[in-house]
């Protein structure tokens, strides 16, 4: 998720992190990332960072699996009103608003999945320079400035929940990517469902960090690097931590048997401060 030098570009989301971190609780943790309850995990862009006029697809990552009905979403874009200045994350009433999907069904996700995993896919056309950079200067439009993607995820029994996230554009030569989760390791070794054990867990980064530059407002350059976090979640089992930095391990205790009725699910969620993300998700046999 993105959040002038520029909040669009990591500063909001570290600053947000660090509340998050501050204000929540060891068992609040864990709630967050038991995958039980309707869940948007995360919405991967396949470009998080754009020129204006470019074409982006949103593949919404959820999870549902005490569910047992279909699953739809609705999902708008608009110009960013000012999400890290406090406005609400909403396009309702955006002269910009563009509808992207209305009550569409989610095909890709069942019971035999459990409905965990990766949700229908989704375009969306940033608008022009004329129109997303008006008023902004030169140094605004090098460091990005962020588009709104707002997105409703609905359960046929009536649960809805919402979630947001920013891609930025900007006039940058060389655009922020995607980190790439390979998968995930178990004790450094290639990953098999663990159960009965308590195994260190972390993920296989074969596009890591990258370097960008930030422009100040004289107009010189601060040199920055990512840093990687990883999200774990779990659907069985438990961790004494839940969140990794680059190639750091976690453990893990494993359920001592596979549930019954259902698959075990181990989602790594890698995120570099930028908006850029990737995932992988394990199943059990």
């Amino acid at each position: 998720m993105k959040f002038t030098i520029s909040i669009s570009r990591g500063i909001g989301f570290y600053f947000g992190l660090g509340l998050c971190l501050l204000s929540c609780s060891e068992p609040n943790f864990k709630k967050y990332n038991e995958l039980s309850e309707l869940r948007v995990l995360a919405l991967k862009a396949d470009l998080p960072e754009v020129t204006a006029g470019a074409t982006v697809t949103i593949t919404p990552i959820v999870s549902d699996i005490v569910n047992s009905g279909a699953l739809t979403f609705t999902a708008n874009a608009c110009l960013d009103p000012g999400v890290a200045f406090g406005a609400r994350p909403t396009c309702e009433g955006s002269l910009s608003k563009q509808i992207l999907a209305t009550d569409q069904a989610i095909t890709t996700l069942s019971a035999a999945n459990s409905f965990t995993g990766a949700a229908n896919s989704f375009s969306l056309v940033i608008p022009s320079a004329g129109v997303i950079f008006s008023g902004r200067s030169a140094i605004e439009q090098n460091n990005g400035i962020s588009y709104l993607i707002c997105f409703i995820l609905n359960s046929a029994d009536g649960r809805s929940v919402s979630t947001f996230r920013r891609i930025v554009v900007s006039t940058q030569a060389v655009k922020n990517t995607n980190p790439v989760v390979a998968g995930i390791l178990v004790d450094g070794a290639s990953f098999t469902f663990p159960f009965a054990k308590t195994v260190q867990l972390s993920a296989n980064l074969t596009l890591g960090a990258e370097s960008y530059q930030l422009q100040k407002a004289d107009g010189s350059f601060i040199a920055r690097t990512e840093s990687l976090l990883t999200t774990w979640f779990l659907s069985d089992g438990s961790a004494k931590i839940y969140r990794t930095l680059g190639l750091e391990s976690m453990e893990y205790v494993s359920a001592g048997l596979a549930p019954t009725g259902r698959k075990a699910y181990l989602i790594a969620i890698t995120r570099d401060g930028r908006g850029g993300l990737d995932f992988k998700i394990e199943i059990s046999p």
